[in-house]
């Protein structure tokens, strides 16, 4: 009898290890996210022919992100490359110059607009916006950056839109 109550007092105690193991476990799990943060998301934006036009354009024109995101820039082919376009970014940001044909990851780490451009297309009007977190900080400035005729009415229109979901927010 004394052998078959040390089994269930042995069975007992690794029961009480366990729960008390995967307690603590879940505690700390729930902590995570406070002490670490929560995993930074990553974006696509690509090159796309609009069906309407002909035109190459980015896909999406404006993306949204928050701050800690990265974009994966996708080169769609050997003649398309995303850059910054110089005064259109916060000003403690990193400018990124992406290479023809060569698929780049960009993380936005600061909260404000970035203007992109192809460095081909540029002047034919293939450029976008990213808004990295809610307020955007540097709109005044980014608007003011002069461009060719065709990037200027594309970004025109890009913040246009920009304008209309802010108001509707």
């Amino acid at each position: 009898m004394g052998h078959i109550r040390n089994v269930g007092s042995h069975a007992r105690d690794l029961v009480v290890r366990y729960s008390l193991l995967v307690m603590v476990m879940v505690a700390l799990a729930s902590l995570w996210p406070e002490r670490h943060g929560v995993a930074a998301a990553q974006a696509t934006v690509e090159v796309v022919i609009d069906p309407a036009t002909g035109q190459p354009r980015y896909e999406p024109p404006i993306l949204y992100i928050e701050p800690g995101d990265s974009v994966l820039f996708k080169s769609a082919g050997s003649s398309h490359a995303s850059r910054a376009i110089p005064g259109m970014q916060p000003e403690a940001a990193d400018p990124w110059w992406g290479q023809v044909g060569t698929d780049l990851i960009v993380t936005f780490d600061e909260p404000g607009i970035y203007g992109h451009k192809c460095g081909a297309n540029y002047r034919l009007g293939l450029v976008g916006l990213i808004v990295v977190g809610d307020a955007p900080v540097n709109l005044a400035s980014a608007r003011a950056v002069p461009h060719p005729p065709a990037a200027a009415a594309a970004f025109d229109e890009l913040f246009a839109e920009l304008e209309a979901h802010y108001r509707a927010k």
